[in-house]
């Protein structure tokens, strides 16, 4: 469930890494306006018709509130087809990019989440059920600290 080389990958390489490519560059600035301030959850999936999409959408749906309350962003990316935030279609977002950045195969379905700090924390390739987003996020020492000030 965890992937070591996932683990080992930070969106602050991201931010350096493709300075000379303007598309690059733009997942770093998306992502670095996240930083310490939300929890990122990427979906990829091969198609908009993907079993797997839609079971990790009925996953996540009904749940706005608990992902509110962590923080959390939700992008999906169909390859060769979208990107959206939060529902919010990109078109200034090539999901390429994104499989490139984190080893997604075109024809996978990947789940991967990204904590405050820009690291990979979790990443798998088959839906992810609520309850165990919820309960990973919620393991996290700065998950921890919010709770115990009031933040969620």
């Amino acid at each position: 469930m965890w992937g070591t080389r996932a683990a080992a990958l930070s969106l602050s390489v991201l931010c350096s890494v493709g300075l000379g490519n303007c598309a690059m560059a733009d997942i770093g600035q998306q992502f670095e306006r996240y930083r310490w301030q939300k929890r990122v959850l990427l979906i990829f999936a091969p198609a908009a018709s993907s079993e797997a999409l839609a079971a990790q959408n009925a996953h996540l749906s009904g749940e706005a509130s608990g992902l509110d309350d962590r923080d959390l962003v939700v992008w999906r990316l169909i390859h060769g087809e979208s990107a959206s935030v939060d529902g919010d279609l990109r078109a200034d977002v090539s999901p390429q990019e994104f499989y490139q950045r984190f080893g997604v195969s075109s024809e996978a379905f990947a789940v991967v989440l990204v904590g405050k700090d820009g690291t990979v924390k979790q990443q798998q390739n088959e839906p992810l059920p609520v309850s165990e987003l919820f309960s990973t996020i919620d393991a996290m020492p700065m998950r921890q600290r919010e709770m115990q000030q009031g933040g969620g």
